[in-house]
């Protein structure tokens, strides 16, 4: 099979910007490298197509030779000029959904780093076989139509864009590459142990021989649903522009008397909650017409205000379970509030560099959000929202729960507490902004 060309690459990647200048003292375009053969060649393909690259390396800590890889891997990229950064992982550990926790902590410390260099485009090597596997087992999993879309090829994220311009790529194409820059790359033995659901469907749609026929029509269907996603992404787009439903800074929303649009709905309560997934189309038309319940972590109430005829969608405080300790940095970052924590999967949270290390929690401000009930201090001017929003914000305790910081969104004139910075910032908006096919 003929090697991915610099030209059909570039062809593939200038699309999917913008991409800006190729400027030495600009934010470098980041590229995730775990050191096989897929994520390498992408590095290298990068290479030739700017200057201002860098790879990311994530060391899961979970072999006893994968800090070895890893700094191999750093040489790798360093021998055609690509600066790295080895990320190493100290809080994974073997047991039951070690893929998918792995998953989210090299994605959370991908975007880390991201965010410390000024990055806005994260750029992985997923192509057109990891679409198929992905296509397949979504299938067995009875995933509606949204979901055999398969994996996006610019998916939109708050802090960075996860970019993957090889979905359209045989992974031999990109091992032949490889071989005739007479380049090396790591083998991952979890690549091939049977016991994975994903290594099994794999070897059946034979990953290591060229694509074969299932394959080709796993692709089609998932360039066919993403064509659809797409398209029934605009018809939300429209129905919430003149429909009114609302999402607020304070990670609440609002949703008129008649709301009725059962796609639009189920992102709402998707991002509300802080779910990676929305609910199923099943369980959100049990709703309708809507009424007071709680579902996927979000309570649907009535709003009992005279001149707002409709319902709020508040985050349950009780599925509220995220508690960090702040534990002292490593390493001080030059910038006073980065990086952040991502809290409850819904908020940004920017933390000055001095609360580390002296035994504060961040937790959700509970009961305590009555000592807040009059906004700004000013005994006039109630809160412009129910009590049951700011409850579930997160706010700084000490070890004896002492109420010591609260964000910046509730009582930012009050010099009695430490404040800091929120942002009302989920895995993925309500409208996504996905791309499945290629401009």
């Amino acid at each position: 099979m003929l090697a991915l060309s610099n030209k059909e690459f570039f062809t593939l990647i200038e699309p999917l910007g913008p991409w800006g200048e190729d400027k030495e003292t600009g934010a470098p375009i980041m590229v995730a490298v775990s050191g096989g053969a897929d994520s390498l060649a992408l590095a290298f393909l990068c290479r030739q197509w700017r200057k201002n690259v860098m790879g990311l390396t994530v060391d899961h800590g979970l072999r006893s030779t994968s800090a070895e890889e890893a700094s191999l891997t750093k040489k790798r990229l360093a021998a055609f000029g690509m600066p790295c950064e080895i990320i190493t992982l100290s809080s994974l550990f073997p047991g039951s959904s070690l893929a998918e926790r792995a998953r989210t902590a090299r994605y959370e410390v991908l975007v880390q780093s991201c965010i410390r260099y000024g990055a806005v485009d994260l750029l992985v090597a997923h192509h057109a076989s990891d679409q198929a596997e992905t296509v397949a087992l979504r299938e067995q999993a009875n995933s509606d139509r949204a979901g055999l879309a398969g994996m996006a090829l610019i998916r939109e994220t708050a802090p960075v864009r996860i970019v993957r311009p090889l979905l359209d790529v045989p992974a031999e194409r990109l091992k032949q590459r490889l071989i005739e820059e007479n380049l090396s790359w790591v083998e991952d033995p979890s690549n091939k142990d049977l016991k994975s659901r994903r290594v099994q469907v794999r070897y059946n749609l034979g990953k290591n021989k060229t694509l074969g026929k299932e394959s080709y029509l796993l692709l089609r269907k998932a360039r066919t649903a993403g064509q659809e996603r797409m398209e029934n992404e605009k018809v939300r787009a429209r129905i919430l522009s003149t429909q009114g439903g609302t999402l607020y800074s304070e990670g609440y929303g609002f949703i008129p008397e008649g709301f009725a649009d059962i796609y639009s709905l189920r992102e709402l309560l998707r991002v509300i909650g802080g779910k990676r997934y929305a609910p199923s189309l099943k369980s959100v038309s049990a709703l309708l017409p809507l009424r007071e319940a709680t579902l996927s972590g979000v309570r649907i109430v009535k709003s009992r205000k005279k001149n707002q005829h409709g319902w709020f969608l508040l985050r349950e405080l009780s599925a509220i379970q995220d508690v960090h300790h702040l534990l002292a940095r490593e390493s001080q970052s030059a910038l006073p509030f980065l990086p952040f924590l991502q809290w409850d999967n819904r908020f940004a949270v920017y933390l000055p560099n001095e609360v580390f290390g002296q035994g504060l929690i961040l937790k959700k401000l509970g009961e305590e959000a009555a000592r807040f009930k009059f906004f700004y201090g000013r005994k006039n001017k109630r809160l412009p929202y129910p009590m049951a929003v700011l409850r579930a914000l997160p706010a700084l305790f000490t070890a004896q729960d002492e109420l010591v910081g609260i964000p910046n969104l509730i009582y930012d004139n009050c010099k009695t507490f430490l404040h800091f910075q929120i942002y009302f910032q989920t895995h993925q908006p309500v409208l996504k902004g996905e791309k499945f096919i290629h401009p």
